[in-house]
């Protein structure tokens, strides 16, 4: 029966670890390519932790890349234990993007950080639209413009980045002025 015990033991053990590599090679994934093509991270942190990339130079315009819903349900279908996007599409998009002006990505709560956990989950299933989550996201693109004094943004909003640009739009007049948005 002890034998038994511990088989089970392991095999827990070993899906646990699994699964929180899974979440590090999902950060470490989107570090990677940030640090690859000259991105720093930051977090900031407000009503919720938000991880932003961001690369700074020092243009009047800037690009703000909205990231997607990220991982809600895991493959076996029950809410997933941190949101962090299996695949960064939007800070892909953004490292790709070559133009001469100051890039950000804004992910969405959660994503990236170590704090996620199944309690703050509505944010990343139900609750993923909700008037606090969009508020968090204006706050930080303010954040952002305060410290790179930036005139205009343009908006490329990555699936449910799309979503949240849309959302965005009944707040542009506290936003800078919005040059023209791309929603995938």
């Amino acid at each position: 029966m002890t034998r038994l015990k511990l088989k089970w033991a392991v095999i827990f053990t070993a899906f646990f670890l699994i699964g929180c590599t899974s979440d590090q090679a999902r950060r470490s994934r989107a570090f990677d390519i940030a640090a690859e093509h000259g991105f720093t991270a930051e977090i900031v942190d407000g009503y919720f932790p938000i991880q932003i990339f961001q690369k700074n130079l020092n243009s009047k315009h800037a690009v703000i890349y909205l990231e997607g819903d990220g991982l809600v349900i895991n493959a076996h279908g029950k809410i997933a234990q941190s949101p962090t996007p299996t695949d960064p599409m939007a800070l892909r998009l953004a490292a790709v993007d070559n133009r001469k002006f100051s890039k950000i990505v804004i992910n969405r709560p959660f994503h990236y950080t170590k704090n996620a956990t199944g309690a703050n989950s509505k944010y990343w299933t139900t609750a993923r639209y909700s008037p606090e989550v969009i508020q968090a996201i204006i706050n930080v693109i303010k954040t952002c413009q305060e410290r790179f004094h930036f005139k205009t943004i343009e908006i490329v909003g990555y699936s449910g980045g799309a979503t949240v640009a849309l959302l965005l739009a009944p707040s542009s007049t506290t936003l800078p002025k919005l040059s023209h948005s791309l929603v995938i």
